[in-house]
């Protein structure tokens, strides 16, 4: 009875349903892909199609976290007091990012239906 309870609790999470029907669209698409032809794009173009779609994920990436950590530990170094305390700032998104994103979205359906 409670592994049945934990399998449902597990596998009917929300963030989990999300994720799974994404996955299986995915899935699907690339098979309808093949069926027709088409080359399924490389990895490394779906992440920049999300970095245009969602432009707030670049400070996300490795290169720019390890840039971040680098210009931390050389102001840690260039510091006289070692206990200084600073505040960060918040990078926020461009106005009109929505508009954009949505134009993207058009466009990336568009060409994923010719």
């Amino acid at each position: 009875y409670l592994s049945a309870v934990l399998t449902y609790h597990v596998l009917n999470a929300p963030i989990f349903a999300v994720a799974a029907s994404r996955l299986l669209r995915i899935r699907q698409t690339k098979s309808r892909f093949e069926q027709i032809g088409k080359l399924w794009p490389k990895s490394k173009n779906l992440v920049i199609l999300l970095l245009i779609r969602f432009p707030e994920l670049r400070r996300y990436r490795k290169a720019a976290i390890q840039a971040a950590r680098e210009k931390e530990e050389a102001r840690k170094n260039a510091s006289p007091n070692e206990g200084e305390v600073t505040s960060t700032t918040k990078v926020m998104p461009e106005r009109g990012s929505a508009s954009r994103c949505r134009k993207l979205d058009s466009e990336i359906e568009r060409l994923c239906t010719e």
